[in-house]
């Protein structure tokens, strides 16, 4: 349970906005310099002062602001991929232009697989059709042909 002195709010903030991002507590409180089971409190939510729509407010602008920065590295990430293509082989240009291309579809919202399904009935003649639709419909009925 939480206890001694606690977070500046804004830290907190910032720790649940990490946390949401995939980042691991140990990983935060060593980026924080604080120690681990203060920031498994926060993040657990036992540090009851972390609550409410202020709560809420700041940590969209703390997920905006990661955002932004992650936004800001994805562009020069890419600046690097450029400069490095011409010496790079057709095969690595392939996989970097997978890789790239399904990330902006999942950041998009898009599908990043497509899977078609097909499925295939049979029908000798037209009155085997007949026949099961006819079965179909009354066992649908709750009759029994």
């Amino acid at each position: 349970m939480a206890s001694g002195k606690k977070t500046d709010p804004v830290i907190a903030t910032a720790i649940l906005a990490l946390g949401d991002s995939g980042i691991s507590g140990a990983q935060i409180a060593d980026s924080f310099r604080m120690p681990r089971r203060t920031v498994y409190e926060i993040l657990g939510g036992e540090a009851n002062y972390v609550r409410g729509p202020v709560l809420a407010q700041a940590r969209a602008e703390v997920k905006e602001l990661l955002q932004a920065r992650s936004l800001d590295l994805a562009y020069r990430a890419q600046d690097q991929i450029e400069l490095a293509l011409p010496e790079s082989g057709a095969r690595d240009a392939a996989v970097v232009y997978g890789i790239l291309r399904e990330h902006e579809r999942l950041d998009a919202g898009e599908a990043t697989a497509n899977i078609e399904i097909h499925h295939k009935v049979e029908v000798e003649a037209l009155e085997d059709l007949g026949d099961r639709l006819a079965r179909s419909l009354l066992k649908h009925k709750g009759l029994q042909a």
